[in-house]
């Protein structure tokens, strides 16, 4: 209990969010606490600079504990050392003055600097948080995700541990030493179109190699299937095998890969260790209970019960896999010099109301096959996307005529430039000059009727010089300020 003839000790701390405090006295026996106080900043106050985070929590102090100060001699510690000049400082601030004013009026106080691990105040902030051990060896270890890489021919898999902020350089070095030293230098490898495996330095890093460098089909990622596949197989493998650590789920990657590698491949009809090596290896036996070190014991029962898991789920999936291959799959009948149409899902129509927005845009020409299932289309030169597509993209045009003969055919729908669209220009007809002195044009719109010809300024032909130039070449002159 407080003694009222005796002086009063606070020390005080505050943080971003909240500010504590304990009051004390020494009846003899050394300082004991004879309260505490904590509470949480609100609104204004969490703007607060520190400095007056640190001399708020003085004030609720002394408002808190009013009773017991109010005529005897404090002493306030605290750890932030320029609230000693409190008093004395030139400049202070309204909210400042007002504080000083209240502490002047009603107490008889000192301020003392004490640093923050003798302060008391300050022993929750310097506790260890639960489970910050394993929070920071996570953060360092950095694994967030796992770069898949599989082998066309033996379908050898692996499963390297990365993070998702990791530099082109770092997934060089991975790539070095998780595949090169075990296989060599590939001479093709196909990736997805990540910005790592996009950028100079990775190209540049192949070519030396004498590595082609293969990317998947725009906005198709199932171009490198076996990846995107193996990458589902690893998802499921992770549930399956960590569902009791998944926390622990990078050091569970070797065992997985180890798995996946010994199970037998419906395709080949063998394991990829066997083709990459002409063997079986060795695999994990039940321990026996003879076992004298159980560390030893427990490890190779939980790599066997790890081992066991993997080996059932990669058995499931293979059953769902049979049971669905070819299921949706139809057979394409496109070819060089087709005229086809272009699903618009992975277009920027964004501007277009949703249920309004074409589901097909084209028709446009098919320039090339890069491969079995990707064609390369003839784009408009104003669309700043790649031209190559794969085939579920696709739909072969037909044109109406041939279909419903001397049935008008609809008129063709704008061009998306900087997802503004705009209409093909045939030719210029005629000019003519407004009052402030700005040229118009007669437009015929090709594919449309004489009926919808408009006049246009002519700044609005930036995309349709070859027809102005056309008219321009007719009328004689060379540029429009001569019109």
């Amino acid at each position: 209990l407080p003694d009222p003839a005796r002086d009063y000790v606070i020390e005080a701390d505050a943080s971003d969010q909240a500010v504590g405090a304990d009051l004390m006295q020494d009846q003899g026996n050394g300082l004991q606490p004879i309260a505490y106080l904590s509470k949480k900043l609100h609104g204004a106050e969490l703007n607060y600079p520190i400095h007056d985070k640190e001399a708020l929590v003085i004030i609720i102090a002394f408002k808190a504990w009013r009773c017991y100060l109010e005529g005897q001699r404090t002493t306030v510690y605290t750890d932030h050392c320029s609230l000693k000049y409190l008093k004395t400082q030139p400049n202070l601030s309204r909210r400042q003055v007002r504080w000083i004013d209240f502490l002047e009026t009603h107490f008889h106080y000192d301020i003392v600097y004490k640093p923050g691990h003798k302060n008391k105040a300050d022993t929750l902030s310097r506790l260890a948080h639960p489970g910050l051990h394993h929070r920071v060896t996570t953060y360092l270890s950095g694994h967030d995700a796992i770069l898949v890489v599989i082998n066309k021919f033996s379908k050898m898999g692996h499963f390297i541990p990365t993070h998702t902020t990791a530099r082109t350089e770092e997934t060089a070095q991975l790539f070095v030493r998780y595949i090169i030293s075990q296989h060599g230098i590939p001479t093709t490898l196909i990736s997805d179109r990540d910005p790592k495996f996009t950028s100079k330095f990775w190209k540049e890093l192949m070519s030396l190699l004498g590595t082609k460098l293969a990317m998947s089909s725009a906005y198709h990622p199932q171009t490198d299937g076996r990846t995107e596949r193996l990458n589902q197989i690893v998802e499921q493998l992770l549930r399956a095998a960590c569902k009791d650590e998944i926390s622990k789920w990078d050091l569970h990657l070797p065992v997985l890969e180890f798995a996946y590698n010994n199970a037998t491949h419906a395709a080949i009809g063998q394991t990829p260790f066997f083709l990459c090596y002409g063997r079986h290896p060795l695999t994990p036996q039940k321990p026996t209970a003879s076992a004298t070190v159980q560390p030893a014991h427990d490890f190779i029962t939980t790599m066997h019960q790890l081992w066991d898991r993997t080996h059932k789920r990669l058995l499931d999936i293979q059953q769902q896999q049979k049971r669905q291959a070819d299921r949706h799959r139809n057979d394409h009948t496109i070819t060089v010099g087709d005229q086809v149409l272009l699903d618009t899902r992975n277009l920027d129509i964004s501007h277009l109301p949703s249920k309004l927005r074409p589901r097909f845009c084209g028709p446009f020409l098919v320039e090339a096959q890069v491969t079995p299932v990707t064609f390369r289309l003839r784009l408009p030169a104003t669309w700043k996307i790649h031209n190559a597509f794969h085939v579920q993209l696709l739909k072969p045009y037909r044109d109406p005529n041939t279909i419903f003969v001397g049935r008008q055919p609809p008129p063709p729908t704008p061009v998306l430039v900087q997802n503004e669209p705009e209409y093909e220009v045939e030719s210029v007809l005629a000019h003519r000059r407004r009052r402030n002195g700005t040229v118009e044009l007669l437009i015929r719109w090709k594919g449309y009727d004489p009926s919808e010809d408009s006049w246009v300024p002519e700044s609005d032909m930036g995309n349709a010089r070859r027809p102005l130039h056309n008219y321009l070449v007719k009328q004689g002159v060379t540029s429009t300020t001569q019109l």
